[in-house]
């Protein structure tokens, strides 16, 4: 009996194999700066979800419900933690080749997991959180674009995404926006159906945590019309996943 407590308090805290992802795409095994990831594992937190509070500053605090994460050995602003799954945010000070992700709950450190270090690790959000599909991204006209609200050729659509990278000015872990628009350093581009897309964006998302940014783009006239239209976003030398899709037709900003 002594031997089996022991050995579940040796392995009650553990964070699991490939289980530091991108919170929009859940690829794993590397990290950029103010990427915002979902890590998985168990007894990593509280039983019952705790989602974020705001420090003294008015930042995304690093400590919730008894929960740390280390990241390169620097603090992570925490999004939401509990057992089994914590949202955090990459401090944008890391840079060694390969940071260590470490989980702190009430005084007791899990393993550390080892990633790989990316300039950009860049991913769009989807609509039904799962990394694949229809990307949650808003129409010119305010409504939310999918099969039943597709975009107009011609007519600008609003993607976010995380993965950025570092910006200008340099991005301050856990800050809202405030009206400032930190831009990615890395170049950004994106297609549709293949097709490139004139970017007229690519910024802090309006008073959103910086890591989750957003894009604005022209819907190409030569993209196909369809309810899953790929679309893929480039910043530096990496894309994201090309299974994340965007509903268009006709033409014209007026609508379909």
């Amino acid at each position: 009996m002594l031997l089996f407590l022991v050995t579940a308090a040796l392995i009650a805290q553990v964070i699991a194999p490939n289980g530091v992802t991108n919170a929009a795409s859940y690829a794993s095994g590397f990290l950029s700066p103010g990427e915002i990831i979902a890590i998985f594992g168990q007894g990593l937190g509280p039983a019952q979800l705790v989602p974020l509070q705001l420090d003294q500053a008015g930042r995304i605090a690093t400590a919730l419900g008894g929960v740390t994460v280390a990241i390169d050995g620097r603090p992570a602003p925490l999004l939401y933690v509990s057992a089994g799954q914590v949202g955090a945010i990459v401090p944008y000070g890391i840079g060694s080749v390969n940071p260590r992700v470490t989980v702190t709950y009430r005084g007791s450190t899990s393993p550390a997991l080892t990633m790989a270090f990316a300039d950009a690790q860049p991913a769009i959000f989807t609509l039904d959180s799962s990394g694949n599909g229809q990307a949650a991204a808003i129409n010119q006209d305010g409504s939310v674009n999918g099969s039943l609200n597709p975009a107009s050729k011609g007519a600008v659509i609003s993607l976010y995404g995380t993965g950025e990278g570092n910006t200008n000015p340099g991005g301050i872990d856990g800050q809202l926006s405030n009206g400032t628009t930190a831009r990615p350093v890395l170049p950004v581009s994106v297609t549709v159906g293949g097709f490139p897309a004139t970017v007229l964006y690519a910024a802090a998302a309006p008073s959103q945590v910086a890591g989750l940014f957003q894009v604005n783009v022209r819907v190409p006239s030569e993209a196909l019309s369809g309810p899953a239209v790929p679309v893929v976003l480039k910043i530096g030398n990496k894309s994201s996943p090309k299974s994340v899709t965007i509903a268009v037709c006709g033409s014209g900003t007026g609508g379909c």
